[in-house]
């Protein structure tokens, strides 16, 4: 069965305009780095970083903002090797489907942000970062949660799968990961995830935007909500949410 970490190009079109700003990409941004801070040591900016599936780069150009020099972003579509490019973000073609050698590796950490349900065969993947990983590197990833929630939406961006902390956890688990943490996120969001869901069933969200169009004020009241959440989550993990992230370490 073939992947389906092939996105069309309209979606790699709304990430280059969207993710500089946009509430839902920043906050997955501060999430990332938030994660990594807790597990790099002293949080070094001289080790080597890797975001795979990394689309326009954004998390990338998060990074590079913060004083990062040694990353790189590895994609399969041409248009996000071309828009990486003019960021001037180092860059490779890279074939997910397959088991892989990273020329550039090992390296010191992986970013997988929203990959891992694109891909069919995802124990051969997480197989393929642990090889390209430096002894007791690091993988932080991202994912859509609760399969109960998987709609028209999730069909829509190509997903197989929504993801559990519990089969996340055994997922990593048994591809030798350590997990360090692994929560929910995006709590807030819950009740749009299931009004979506019921939506789609009827028909009325047939074609709706990935990233929908929010004023200015709704966009900083979003990123106020998601970074409540971040610091709540520090001392008390969400029960459950449209998100889940994970960090693990190689063993």
């Amino acid at each position: 069965m073939r992947s389906r970490h092939k996105m069309p190009i309209e979606h790699y079109l709304s990430l280059m305009n969207l993710e500089k700003t946009y509430w839902w990409h920043q906050l997955r941004f501060e999430k990332a780095l938030i994660f990594l801070n807790q597990h790099l040591p002293s949080f070094d900016r001289d080790l080597k970083l890797a975001d795979l599936g990394c689309g326009t780069g954004g998390f990338l150009m998060f990074l590079k903002m913060r004083g990062w020099d040694d990353i790189k972003g590895y994609d399969a579509s041409p248009l996000a090797l071309e828009i990486l490019r003019k960021r001037n973000i180092a860059c490779e073609s890279i074939d997910l489907e397959s088991p892989f050698i990273l020329e550039s590796g090992p390296y010191d950490g992986f970013i997988a942000m929203d990959l891992l349900e694109h891909i069919y065969q995802e124990s051969a993947l997480l197989k393929a970062m642990h090889c390209n990983l430096k002894p007791e590197g690091l993988l932080f990833l991202t994912v859509p949660a609760l399969s109960h929630l998987y709609s028209g939406w999730d069909e829509q961006l190509n997903h197989y799968r929504r993801y559990s902390c519990k089969q996340m956890r055994l997922l990593l688990t048994s591809n030798r990961f350590h997990v360090l943490r692994i929560e929910y996120f995006f709590s807030f969001l819950y009740p749009i995830a299931l009004w979506r869901k019921w939506g789609w069933k009827k028909g009325e969200l047939k074609g709706c935007c990935e990233f929908p169009p929010v004023t200015p004020r709704l966009n900083i009241l979003l990123k106020w909500l998601g970074r409540l959440e971040h610091t709540i989550s520090d001392h008390l993990s969400p029960p459950f949410g449209v998100s889940l992230a994970a960090i693990a370490r190689k063993i």
